[in-house]
């Protein structure tokens, strides 16, 4: 591209979007890969603060008994 167009023409061509990449082409389970994405994202998430809680209860078992 640099050979046959100026750098500003090329990276005005490389930078712009053509919203090809909002077209769902499949599903699984009737979600897309974005849906299944943030399912997951989300998941991990709240699986990730789970395992804290569990780790900072592990750490200070007498906080419940003395009242802290």
């Amino acid at each position: 591209m640099l050979d046959n167009l100026p750098l500003g023409r090329t990276l005005q061509l490389l930078l712009r979007g053509s919203g090809q990449c909002a077209e769902v082409h499949w599903r699984f389970l009737g979600l897309s890969i974005a849906e299944w994405s943030l399912a997951w994202f989300a998941f991990l998430a709240l699986y990730a603060l789970w395992l804290g809680r569990i780790g900072v209860r592990a750490r200070f078992p007498l906080e419940k008994e003395i009242g802290l």
